[in-house]
C-alpha cells in the first residue's frame, strides 16, 4: 500500500510568511513519484485532486465569526482556525490513513495529538512539527524538523533526543543564474530613481521586529542624497509611524511599497544593497532572498545570520546606534562585481535551493515512516 504524507497548513491561500510559504513550496518541490503520496492541506483555494491538493473549510482567523468566537470564548482568532481546520481533516485521516502528519502551526499538532490518543491503532499517524518560529523544548511531537542545525544542537543539550530532531534547511526556487531584465528598466516600471544607489528591506513594516525605524535613522545619518531606502512590506498597527517616520528623515529619497508575493523578485533585482535589521530571526528567508538575487546582504550578527549566510554577507552588532552606518561606510566602496554576485547565487543555490534538498526532505520523510 502506498504510504501516505499530508503536509497541513491552514493559512495557505490567505497568509503569506514563513509557515505558509515554506509549507506550499515544499509540497510543490517533492509531490513527485517517489514512492510516497503527499497530500497537501489548506485553508484556502481550489481543491486539486489531480495533484492531491485539497482545501479544508475553517474559520479564518482574519474573519469576523473566527474574532467573534475568540471573544466568546477567550482564545485568539488564530486558535479558533487552528480548530476548525483540525475538525475539518479528521475525516481525511479515516479516509487515507497517513503515516505522517507534516504541520508548522503548534495548537493544530497539540489538536491532532490528543486525538490520536483516542482513535483505533489502525489510524494512528506520526506527528512532525516543523519547528520554524522556533519553539524551545520540551517539543510533544513524534519528530521534530529543525529548520537550522542550531536549533537543533540547542534541542538536543536541552535534553531532546537527537534521532528525534531531524535538520533540512528550508527550501527557496531559486535560478542559479546572472541573467535578470534590465535594471534601470524595471526601475522606471516601479518609478524609483535611476540615479540612486537602492537600499532594500523587507519585511513587516515595524520598529519592534524588523526594526526599519533603525534603518531608516542610520541609513539618514549617512548624509548623502544619493541614496534610496525602499522597504516592502506588510503594514500593521504602528507602520504608519515608521512611513512618517522615513519621509521625515529622508524625504523624496524614501519610500514604502506593499506587493503581492509574486512580485517581491523585482525588488530585489532593481536594488543595490539589502539590510534586514532584526535582532532575532526564526530563521529569516529575506536573508536568503536577496543573497539568491547576488545582492550584498547586510544583516546583524548572531547564531542564525552565521550559519545561514556564512561568509557570503556583511555583519555587523546592530543593537548599537551608529552600528549600520559603520558597516555602510565600510562596505560602499567595495565594488560588487559580477564574480561576488555569482558567487552569492551560486551558494545560494547550493545550500537552499528545491533542486539541491529536494533529495533531504524525501529522506527525512522515509526515516520517520521506517521508524514507525
Amino acid at each position: 500500500m502506498e504510504k501516505k504524507v499530508f503536509i497541513a497548513c491552514s493559512g495557505i491561500g490567505n497568509i503569506y510568511r514563513g509557515f505558509e510559504t515554506f509549507s506550499r513550496a515544499l509540497f510543490d518541490s517533492i509531490n513527485k513519484d517517489n514512492g510516497i503520496c503527499f497530500m497537501l492541506f489548506k485553508g484556502a483555494g481550489k481543491n486539486d485532486k489531480a495533484k492531491r491538493e485539497f482545501t479544508l473549510w475553517n474559520f479564518k482567523r482574519k474573519g469576523l465569526l473566527a474574532k467573534l468566537i475568540g471573544r466568546i470564548i477567550r482564545r485568539d482568532p488564530y486558535m479558533v482556525e487552528q480548530f476548525t481546520f483540525f475538525i475539518s481533516i479528521i475525516p481525511k485521516i479515516f479516509k487515507y490513513k497517513p503515516k505522517i502528519i507534516f504541520f508548522s502551526d503548534y495548537y493544530f499538532g497539540i489538536f491532532l495529538l490528543n486525538f490520536r490518543s483516542l482513535i483505533p491503532k489502525g489510524f494512528k499517524y506520526k506527528l512532525v512539527f516543523s519547528n520554524g518560529l522556533p519553539l524551545d523544548p520540551p517539543y510533544k511531537f513524534d519528530f521534530v524538523h529543525q529548520c537550522l542545525n542550531t536549533y537543533r544542537e540547542k534541542a538536543i543539550r536541552q535534553g531532546e533526543k537527537r534521532e528525534t530532531q531531524l535538520y533540512v534547511p528550508y527550501g527557496f526556487f531559486i535560478e542559479p543564474s546572472l541573467e535578470k531584465p534590465a535594471k534601470a528598466d524595471l526601475r522606471l516600471a516601479l518609478e524609483l530613481p535611476l540615479d540612486k544607489m537602492i537600499i532594500v528591506t523587507v519585511g513587516a513594516v515595524n520598529s519592534y521586529h524588523k526594526r526599519m525605524n533603525y534603518v531608516i535613522e542610520e541609513v539618514a545619518s549617512l548624509n548623502r542624497n544619493d541614496i534610496f531606502l525602499l522597504i516592502v512590506g506588510e503594514t500593521e498597527s504602528e507602520s504608519d509611524k515608521v512611513i512618517t517616520y522615513g519621509k521625515e528623515k529622508l524625504g523624496e529619497n524614501f519610500k514604502h511599497s506593499r506587493v503581492q508575493p509574486n512580485e517581491i523578485s523585482l525588488f530585489y533585482q532593481v536594488a543595490d544593497y539589502f539590510v534586514l535589521a532584526s535582532l532575532r530571526e526564526g530563521f529569516g528567508r529575506v536573508y536568503i532572498e536577496a543573497l539568491a538575487f547576488g545582492l550584498p546582504v547586510l544583516v546583524h550578527d548572531y547564531d542564525v545570520t552565521r550559519e545561514l549566510l556564512g561568509i557570503y554577507c556583511y555583519k555587523t552588532d546592530m543593537s548599537k546606534i551608529g552600528g549600520l552606518r559603520l558597516l555602510f561606510e565600510e562596505v560602499l566602496p567595495i565594488t560588487q562585481s559580477s564574480q561576488l554576485k555569482s558567487s552569492r547565487i551560486i551558494y545560494a543555490y547550493k545550500n537552499y535551493s528545491w533542486d539541491s534538498l529536494q533529495l533531504e526532505y524525501l529522506n527525512l520523510f522515509n526515516k520517520v515512516i521506517e521508524a514507525s
